[in-house]
């Protein structure tokens, strides 16, 4: 989660489900992220992008960037189960609505 905010998360994450959604696969999904982003998305996106590549999971390259625990373990579920699409709804609907909380809190 390098340099990543709640706000970023849930964007990144309602991003990656809508190109889940609309038939890419997980390594097409990544590489759309990575050529459509920029700075601290663009990044994750490349290094998640390497990680699938190698034939090595999404929930591992996560890891390694430090994602909070709760989403590497949900995401390493969806992978298994399929339900990676669904999954990434999830994480996009918490962080969102997580946003919407610290923001009504500091006003």
């Amino acid at each position: 989660m390098v340099g990543s905010s709640v706000d970023q998360l849930a964007i990144s994450y309602r991003n990656f489900k809508t190109l889940l959604d609309s038939g890419h696969d997980l390594r097409g999904g990544l590489m759309l992220m990575k050529e459509s982003t920029s700075g601290v998305a663009k990044f994750q996106a490349s290094h998640l992008l390497s990680f699938v590549e190698q034939g090595r999971k999404l929930s591992d390259a996560m890891r390694t960037l430090s994602y909070p625990d709760m989403d590497v373990a949900l995401v390493s579920v969806g992978e298994t189960t399929g339900f990676l699409p669904d999954v990434s709804g999830m994480l996009a609907t918490y962080y969102e609505e997580r946003s919407q909380m610290v923001k009504a809190v500091k006003s």
